[in-house]
């Protein structure tokens, strides 16, 4: 991983600690994940257009 790569890491792991005062890291991001799960169980499926073919 690259210095900068690193850097950027951090920063956003800062800005989502902000959010998860006194807890650790592994806490957020689990909660992280059990939000995206419930999210996308929650979408309703989405709808492929059929194509129609003239003939």
């Amino acid at each position: 991983m690259k210095t900068h790569e690193l850097i950027s890491l951090i920063e956003y792991i800062s800005k989502i600690m902000a959010h998860y005062p006194n807890k650790s890291v592994e806490y957020a991001l689990d909660d992280i994940l059990n939000l995206l799960d419930a999210r996308k169980k929650n979408q309703p499926p989405s709808l492929k257009k059929n194509k129609v073919h003239k003939y």
